[in-house]
């Protein structure tokens, strides 16, 4: 009888501290997302690996919100450069204002080389920046290993530029990208040569800017402002 009460007891001691660390995970995440900003990211790992020619970096983010992409840089003499052509873009959803967790990201330095020291930073759609902390690259005697391919794949990878444009477009439904396009303008290049045609007058100006043309002005120039 002993035995079964002292079961029991345990069962219930064991019950009430899983309920205690779920409600302590659920509160820690509902701090979180109270916590990341408006446009935020925050990293947590970094890894930086060379097998002597090039760098192959890798970074996991705890969390992300309103990202664009990532700029690596890497130290030059006594300032960061950016090594990256083109931003690291980031994942379609953390566009959104939905939180994202554990994103991946990498990028291969192919001018990097083992000992190079790191820095990353977050682009989010209003244009703030978040830096990482700094990562110095560390020696791998096998980088297809770490970076799921080759050496070579990841030069060629790197080689040339991608189309920023077309990867940063953003993807819309097929019904709403129809709509997008039956309401594009086109030239019309008809209507700019009767245009050219027309009487006008030619206004000189000293600076860029905004100049405000009046009607007596223009028929002092002797275009007629009647029609």
């Amino acid at each position: 009888m002993k035995k079964f009460v002292y079961t029991i007891a345990f069962l219930l001691v064991a019950l009430s501290m899983s309920i205690v660390a779920t409600g302590q995970d659920l509160l820690s995440s509902a701090k979180l997302a109270r916590n990341v900003t408006v446009d935020s990211a925050k990293f947590a790992v970094i890894d930086a690996v060379s097998e002597g020619r090039g760098v192959f970096l890798k970074w996991t983010l705890e969390y992300e919100r309103n990202n664009v992409g990532f700029d690596v840089y890497r130290l030059t003499g006594k300032d960061f450069v950016k090594v990256t052509p083109n931003t690291v873009l980031a994942s379609r959803g953390s566009f959104s204002n939905e939180i994202i967790y554990g994103g991946e990201y990498q990028y291969f330095d192919r001018d990097g080389s083992l000992g190079n020291t790191y820095i990353i930073e977050a682009l989010s759609s209003t244009g703030a920046r978040t830096r990482s902390f700094v990562v110095t690259a560390g020696y791998t005697n096998d980088l297809s290993a770490v970076a799921g391919r080759s050496l070579e794949a990841l030069e060629r990878s790197n080689s040339s530029a991608p189309e920023l444009l077309e990867h940063t477009a953003p993807r819309l439904p097929k019904e709403l990208w129809n709509e997008v396009t039956k309401s594009r303008s086109y030239p019309d290049s008809a209507t700019q040569q009767m245009l050219t045609g027309q009487a006008g007058v030619k206004i000189g100006v000293k600076a860029d800017g905004f100049y405000r043309v009046t009607a007596a002005e223009l028929q002092a120039a002797g275009l007629d402002t009647s029609a």
